[in-house]
């Protein structure tokens, strides 16, 4: 289930000299805070002039994108400003450009490598983060039945479920990126699929269906075949099913409310965290519903992960390896 990209250790040397030259130019120009600089997306696009006035400007946002880059930002401020404080005038940008980038990742990739990426391409391989086309053993040519729109990082929870039902039930999907907001507007011809922006969109036989969980449903009862997913109705395991579902929303609203607070308390989260650890444990693990992975698991999975990372860092609680909740770690 887990959902992974394979490089070698030279390819992932090189992803990291993309990421500081491409960082390494947009803090440059952010530091210059001139009206005509453009910025480069994640996504390679330039963005529109900044505004250096006023509140909620695109320059704002991209401020608040250079958070989690916090120490790579001062180390390239530092290089670049030295004792002055201040951006040298003849400062002269030798970052490599995308396609060289691009060009050297090549140059650098294993016949391994390269082999794995013509398989992905051809809608076959592991599971991947890259993948634009997923056919499972589908014969070549296949055209799926579905498109998955999601976000071009892979970060949005939402879309991740929705991914992860694709791959359980090994249903073959196309997958179609947009850009969060946080990296620039939608394009254009997105808002025709979905109006307001959001994601996970995806087109089943050619109807449009938006929200994750409504997308899930669908998905379910139109490909019975594949893998199902959810107990059949009117067993003990539909009801038990019901109950773990109401308390994934539980622990998600214990989670989202302490950790968007300064509260430091933490019993309700923790209150929640050992119903969740109960569960697990009467289910006879490693599943909510026992040995067999199903559509619960998926609904949790995309959060679960999300506490993991985030309580430590804001809260200081740890939530991996903590004796207290054996089955969560499992």
């Amino acid at each position: 289930m887990t959902l992974f990209f394979h490089a070698t250790l030279p390819s992932l040397q090189l992803v990291g000299l993309l990421l500081l030259s491409r960082n390494h130019r947009r803090v440059q120009a952010f530091r210059a805070g001139s009206s005509s600089s453009s910025f480069i997306s994640r996504t390679g696009r330039s963005l529109p002039p900044t505004s250096t006035t006023g509140g909620g400007t695109r320059g704002s946002t991209l401020a608040a994108s250079f958070n989690p880059f916090a120490g790579l930002g001062k180390s390239v401020n530092s290089m670049l400003a030295g004792a002055t404080g201040s951006v040298p005038a003849d400062f002269e940008d030798k970052a490599p450009s995308w396609e060289r980038l691009e060009a050297m990742l090549e140059e650098r990739q294993t016949p391994e490598e390269r082999e794995a990426v013509a398989l992905r391409e051809r809608g076959y391989g592991p599971t991947s983060a890259l993948a634009n086309l997923r056919l499972f053993d589908a014969p070549e040519g296949t055209e799926p039945r579905v498109t998955l729109y999601r976000d071009h990082a892979g970060w949005c929870p939402y879309c991740e479920k929705v991914w992860l039902l694709l791959e359980e039930k090994r249903i073959p999907y196309r997958v179609k990126k947009v850009p969060m907001r946080c990296y620039g507007d939608k394009p254009r011809w997105f808002s025709e699929v979905s109006p307001s922006g959001a994601v996970p969109v995806a087109e089943i036989d050619g109807r449009i269906i938006s929200e994750s969980n409504v997308i899930m449903q669908v998905l379910e009862a139109t490909f019975t075949e594949n893998n199902p997913l959810l107990p059949a109705p009117g067993s003990p395991q539909a009801g038990r099913a019901e109950s773990l579902l109401g308390l994934e929303r539980e622990i998600f609203s214990a989670w989202f409310r302490w950790i968007t607070s300064s509260n430091p308390t933490s019993a309700a989260f923790e209150a929640s965290a050992d119903k969740v650890e109960k569960a697990l444990k009467d289910g006879g693990g490693p599943y909510f519903l026992g040995k067999e992975l199903s559509y619960v698991d998926l609904m949790y999975t995309p959060f679960l992960e999300r506490m993991a990372a985030s309580i430590p860092y804001f809260k200081g609680l740890e939530v991996r390896r903590n004796p207290r909740w054996p089955n969560m770690d499992r």
